[in-house]
C-alpha cells in the first residue's frame, strides 16, 4: 500500500496576520504623506492666487496711479467682495476675470485673502495664512506680528516660533 502524502499549501494564520500588518503600515505611511502633499498644494494655490491678485492690482495702478481702496468685510478679499474704483477705471475684476477664492479644508482664518491699503493709496499689502511653514514665507514682507507694513501680521525673521503668515506688496 502506498502512502499518499497530501501537501498542505495553505497560508497559516500567522502568515496572513503578518501580511495584513505590513499592508496596514504601508497604507498609513502613504496616507500621511498624501495629507501633507495636499496641504502644500493648497499653500501653492494661495501663493499663486496672491500673485494673480497682485498683477491685477498693479494693472489697476498703471491706469489710475493709485491702488484701489478696499471695501467690504474688514479688508477680506474674497470672490464675493470686489474692490471699488474712484478713477473711472472700473472694478478690479476688469483686470482679472474673477477674484480667486482660497482653497478649502483649512481653518477659517486661513480661508481668506486680506487686502489693506494706506490712506494715500500708494502702498498696499496682500496677506494670507499658509498651512505650513516653508521657505516661501522668508520671501514675505517682514515685520513683527502686527507691526508689518500697514499694521498687518507678516513674517517675523526674529521670531522663535515659525509663522505661516505670508504678505506681499507692490513691486
Amino acid at each position: 500500500m502506498k502512502n499518499i502524502f497530501k501537501s498542505n499549501r495553505a497560508f497559516t494564520l500567522v502568515e496572513l496576520l503578518v501580511v495584513i500588518a505590513i499592508i496596514a503600515i504601508l497604507t498609513g505611511i502613504i496616507v500621511t504623506n498624501l495629507v501633507s502633499s495636499r496641504s502644500k498644494a493648497r499653500d501653492g494655490k494661495r501663493i499663486s492666487d496672491l500673485g494673480q491678485i497682485q498683477l491685477a492690482i498693479n494693472l489697476y495702478y498703471d491706469r489710475c496711479r493709485a491702488y484701489p481702496s478696499s471695501t467690504g468685510q474688514g479688508g477680506i478679499l474674497t470672490g464675493a467682495v470686489d474692490i471699488s474704483s474712484n478713477c473711472g477705471a472700473g472694478k478690479l475684476t476688469d483686470y482679472i476675470s474673477q477674484i480667486p477664492v482660497p482653497p478649502g479644508n483649512a481653518p477659517l482664518n486661513q480661508t481668506q485673502y486680506d487686502y489693506t491699503t494706506d490712506a494715500n493709496k500708494d502702498n498696499y499689502v496682500l496677506h494670507t495664512v499658509l498651512e505650513n511653514q516653508n521657505e516661501v514665507t522668508a520671501d514675505s514682507l517682514q515685520g513683527p506680528n502686527g507691526s508689518g507694513p500697514l499694521g498687518t501680521i507678516c513674517f517675523d525673521p526674529n521670531s522663535t516660533s515659525p509663522s505661516p503668515d505670508y504678505c506681499i506688496g507692490p513691486k
